[in-house]
């Protein structure tokens, strides 16, 4: 499946509505990844919820101390037990008492939700970073044939946007989660205050629950607009970067602008839409709770005879509900919203784990026990129903330098693929002594072989690093050497640090073979009996080419040497010529 079919089918895939199984896989994963966090967020969201309705019930005595206080008559006998001798010194003191602890629950509360929204941010940071490093372990362990068919737009969205939104999933979850604790908190809070008005505040906030529940589907629907949107963007963006230069040759460079800037008006436009969906529902809510905040006071005073005490308690009750409910339904929203990135990443991801290679079941001592001598037996290899190259039989080796030979298109990238366990034969097989070439002994037979690919390629770091790359620790000495063997020493002697020269944007800066002989250096560093150079030398000028071919050949006297290569000036070198012609070896010599 390539990147674009599957980003089809996922975009395909989300337009139904929410669909359950998406819900259960976030909240499993996230529970899997941090349960005891959660339960720690919760239990902090608890507290300030316990800590604002204790406040509330301090500001019930003290709103009765000062209207009996000022001699408000009978009709407040109720409250009379709330501030009557529970502390010397009359009122005043017992107000200064009650306001000094109502200053410090709100310290208190303060410091707990200081403590609750770090946590929520460190948990939030963390799942995405989890995800991150997921989806590119799944990556880097897949096979290659499902590598190269990856869309690497599709990658980096993953790991970048998408990543990104559901790390806002999870702080719209804990959003939702406290303002879910609050609201329970407060409707308990409002039927102590009364019952009756606390009933109906209650069906008031189940109804409200029911509309945004309904709206979710909406919201899901535009979410996996925009995730697609987002996939089109990216995509734009690095048809822009890998064919600019291009464009700039042929001043087509508004060809280009047009498409990226409809791809991201497109974005802006879902964006848009959801935002008013938000804007237009948080209004909505905003008016209902202030008209049943107003109907419920009149109703309790005109109607119930609620004493005023207890109505201005009420009404401090609904005035800090309402202000919670409304990003609650908010956030239950852009759960919807954001949940579609999170099944676009862990599609991605399940669809790396498919084709993931097993773990290294052979031991350090395999490489020793492996000659070098290849035997090719009918081979095929294959993606899908589609036949890339097939071989016959044939023997490499276990010395000498063999070149392949052949038009563009033909199947010698892909037989240098196949030799370097890069592919896995589908039919047929490859043997090397007794061991043949299979998923649990890849490791091993990889561990003797080193290559250098069509495609020179550097990391943004020094060239020091880019020769030690992956972790070998090469004295001066066998840099210098390697550096001298793949002709490009003198380049590195003429940069201002050597070889600790920072090589920015993979070496840009450098020509096209200059990035290849480094790669050949890295490649002759690597103590591999097994060398496999695929058009290595492709962009080297007719002198250098000589010399790095006779140093191959000398090199091949110890270890087998397969370059696949157009240039005539290889076969005078060759120990042995192969043909390869529209995906099979027909001869060799």
């Amino acid at each position: 499946m390539t990147g674009a079919m599957a980003q089809g089918q996922t975009t395909a895939g989300m337009g139904d509505g929410v669909r359950r199984t998406g819900w259960r896989a976030f909240f499993g994963s996230l529970f899997a990844y941090a349960s005891r966090r959660l339960l720690a967020a919760g239990g902090l969201v608890l507290l300030a919820g316990l800590l604002e309705n204790v406040g509330l019930f301090v500001i019930l005595p003290l709103v009765a101390l000062v209207i009996v206080g000022q001699g408000a008559g009978g009709q407040f006998a109720w409250v009379e037990p709330l501030v009557a001798g529970w502390a010397p010194g009359g009122a005043p003191l017992q107000l200064a008492l009650l306001s000094a602890a109502i200053l410090a629950l709100l310290v208190l509360r303060a410091a707990v939700l200081t403590r609750r929204d770090m946590l929520v941010f460190d948990l939030s940071k963390g799942y995405v970073d989890h995800l991150r490093t997921a989806v590119m372990d799944a990556v880097v362990h897949a096979s290659w044939p499902a590598i190269r068919q990856l869309e690497q737009a599709r990658l980096i969205d993953a790991v970048t946007v998408n990543v990104a939104r559901v790390g806002q999933v999870v702080q719209f979850f804990v959003q939702a989660g406290t303002a879910i604790i609050l609201s329970a908190l407060f409707l308990g809070a409002a039927l102590a205050a009364d019952w009756r008005l606390g009933t109906l505040l209650a069906l008031f906030v189940a109804l409200a629950a029911t509309f945004a529940a309904l709206r979710l589907k909406r919201s899901y629907r535009t979410g996996s607009a925009v995730t697609a949107a987002s996939g089109h963007v990216m995509r734009e963006t690095g048809r822009i970067m890998g064919g600019l230069k291009l464009a700039r040759a042929y001043n087509a460079e508004r060809a280009f602008t047009a498409r990226f800037a409809a791809s991201v008006a497109d974005t802006r436009r879902l964006a848009r839409e959801f935002q008013y969906q938000q804007m237009h529902m948080r209004r909505l809510f905003e008016i209902a709770g202030a008209a049943l905040a107003l109907g419920l006071l009149y109703f309790g005073f005109a109607v119930l005879a609620v004493p005023a005490a207890q109505l201005l308690v009420f009404a401090g009750i609904v005035l800090r509900l309402v202000p919670v409910l409304v990003p609650l339904f908010g956030a239950l929203q852009n759960l919807a919203f954001a949940l579609t990135a999170y099944e676009a990443v862990e599609q991605l991801r399940h669809e790396a784990l498919a084709h993931a290679l097993p773990p290294e079941a052979d031991g350090p001592q395999a490489r020793a026990a492996l000659p070098s001598a290849i035997a090719l037996d009918h081979a095929r290899v294959a993606v899908g129903e589609h036949c890339l190259l097939e071989t016959g039989k044939l023997v490499l080796g276990p010395t000498g330098l063999v070149v392949l030979r052949g038009p563009s298109g033909a199947g010698k990238s892909t037989l240098v693929e196949l030799l370097a366990g890069l592919y896995l034969p589908a039919a047929g097989a490859l043997r090397r002594g007794d061991a043949v070439l299979a998923h649990d002994g890849l490791r091993a037979w990889q561990r003797d072989i080193a290559l250098a690919p069509q495609e020179p390629f550097l990391f943004n770091a020094t060239l020091r690093e880019n020769l030690c790359w992956p972790g070998a620790n090469h004295g001066d000495g066998e840099l210098w050497a390697a550096l001298e063997a793949a002709q490009v020493a003198e380049l590195v002697r003429q940069l201002p640090h050597g070889l600790d020269e920072p090589l920015h944007d993979q070496g840009a800066r450098l020509s096209g073979g200059e990035r290849q002989r480094l790669c050949l250096a890295r490649t002759l560093l690597k103590p591999a009996r097994i060398l496999l150079l695929d058009e290595a030398m492709s962009a080297l000028d007719p002198a250098r080419e000589a010399a790095v071919l006779a140093m191959l050949r000398a090199s091949a006297k110890d270890r087998l040497v397969v370059l696949a290569s157009h240039s005539p000036l290889a076969e005078d070198y060759a120990d042995r010529i192969i043909r390869v012609e529209a995906g099979r070896v027909l001869a060799n010599s």
